[in-house]
């Protein structure tokens, strides 16, 4: 604060509270909200080299997700059965 030459004081701050304007947990949910659009529609909407972005962006998430689950071949239900014909007629 800087006092004038009546005395009177000044303030150089606004009487709003920098934390009550701007909550962290706002802040982070609206990033969040905005980035799920950029990946989800951006390339429909936004002009060409950030709608490229967001569809390989897009595409990256799909892989990495792909990843994380190891393809697996099916199992085959007859394969005991199967096998167990085979030793029955080789043992005949």
């Amino acid at each position: 604060m800087r006092e004038t030459t009546e005395n009177i004081r000044v303030s150089l701050v606004s009487p709003l509270k920098l934390e009550k304007v701007v909550r962290p947990k706002t802040t982070v949910t609206m990033l969040l909200f905005l980035a799920l659009l950029f990946i989800l529609i951006g390339d429909r909407l936004l002009p060409e080299p950030l709608g490229t972005v967001s569809q390989n962006t897009r595409t990256s998430i799909n892989q990495f997700l792909i990843g994380l689950f190891p393809e697996r071949e099916p199992k085959d239900p007859y394969q005991r059965t199967e096998e167990a014909i085979k030793q029955q007629e080789q043992g005949q």
